[in-house]
């Protein structure tokens, strides 16, 4: 099986396609194939830019030796540590950040070969997927210490296995709040609601395919359903499309006011692949399109935060980079290059998706060779 997160410069298309057993790491970053690396003339130009940009305290990951991450999501800590972060590697685990640079590896469940994160709590607690030798994913949830949580899921997402991923969980904190995902198993995949009471949400799969990537404390869920954006009231009503989005969009996050955040596929014209832009838009209203940074034709936002400063990325052919909208100060208003925008030592800062309510940013640097993961404070 292949797991691919949609996230960053691919296509928007409908979530998990299965082939054989390997875990996208997220982002253009795992998907080398679809970006260049970074051209030399553009480092200069990065360089100079970022001479004159806004200092922020920054946390270079302490990864493996020799293993490229990215960076999945960040949230601000219920107590000690200030945050928590969550980030895959190319050695098949992913790790907990426990607000300090070196991670903290999950351990991969009995059974299982490789795995990915996909969100973290409030309280440190961490899900997403471990595969088996067999190639079934099986959902996930590992403790702060980074130990798989035993007892869980409590039941399978509709027909037996259990099988699928928990995408998705509140910042507040687990057990207190709801966990969702998607579960392939019978037939095409479809979004569950993992915790509490394992079951799927609607409309049922037929031809269509469904994933819900995020849940705010109001039970709203959003993701994706038969290739759009879509949203809708937990624990058991149907995902809907979200107005104002095109045909192919993915809906990535919901914050505590129910806003939304995601990307669409707005027609050919870059490069190898659509023009997109970001979206952000209240549940049961329209989105409005946030546009790429200048001279780009593609972009996404994948993370927001409850005062609805969002971040993603920006892209061109030639060159990805990791963009914020809405931040507050000292970031300027509206769509903000944090790749040349903020001192740093990266090389192509070209993927920011995640963002917590301090305005700290988990980003990747994809010009580094291996990829290397940092925490903007």
């Amino acid at each position: 099986m292949s797991f691919s997160d949609l996230r960053a410069c691919r296509p928007v298309v409908a979530a998990l396609a299965m082939s054989t057993v390997t875990i996208a790491l997220g982002g253009c970053s795992s998907t080398p194939s679809q970006q260049a690396a970074t051209p030399a003339g553009a480092k200069q130009t990065n360089a100079v830019q970022r001479a004159a940009a806004i200092v922020r305290p920054i946390i270079k990951v302490a990864q493996p030796g020799g293993v490229g991450c990215v960076a999945v999501k960040i949230n601000v800590g219920a107590g000690a540590p200030p945050w928590w972060g969550a980030i895959n590697c190319t050695n098949g685990l992913a790790y907990n950040l426990p607000g300090v640079p070196k991670p903290v590896p999950l351990v991969l469940p009995p059974g299982t070969v490789n795995e990915k994160a996909y969100d973290v709590d409030s309280r440190g607690f961490v899900v997403g997927v471990a595969i088996t030798a067999a190639g079934l994913p099986l959902p996930t949830v590992w403790n702060p210490g980074g130990a798989p949580v035993a007892g869980w899921p409590t039941g399978p997402c509709g027909v037996p296995p259990i099988q699928g991923i928990a995408a998705g969980l509140y910042k507040g904190g687990f057990p207190g709040f709801p966990i969702v995902g998607q579960t392939t198993v019978p037939g095409p995949s479809q979004a569950c609601w993992w915790f509490p009471g394992p079951h799927p949400i609607p409309p049922p799969p037929g031809p269509l395919t469904s994933i819900a990537y995020d849940v705010n404390s109001q039970q709203v869920y959003v993701g994706q359903l038969a290739g759009r954006a879509a949203a809708g009231p937990g624990p058991g009503g149907p995902l809907a499309p979200i107005a104002g989005t095109s045909p192919a969009s993915v809906a990535y996050a919901i914050n505590t006011a129910s806003t939304i955040v995601g990307q669409q596929d707005l027609g050919p014209g870059c490069g190898a692949l659509p023009q997109g832009a970001g979206f952000i838009g209240p549940f049961g209203g329209a989105a409005a399109i946030v546009p790429p940074l200048g001279g780009d034709c593609r972009a996404g936002l994948e993370d927001l935060n409850d005062q609805n400063g969002a971040v993603g990325f920006s892209f061109h052919p030639v060159l990805q980079q990791a963009m914020g909208f809405n931040l507050a100060l000292p970031y300027p208003p509206g769509v903000f290059n944090i790749n040349t925008g903020v001192v740093g030592p990266w090389i192509d800062l070209s993927d920011a998706p995640g963002i917590d309510d301090k305005q700290r940013i988990i980003a990747t640097d994809t010009g580094a060779v291996p990829s290397q993961v940092y925490v903007i404070l």
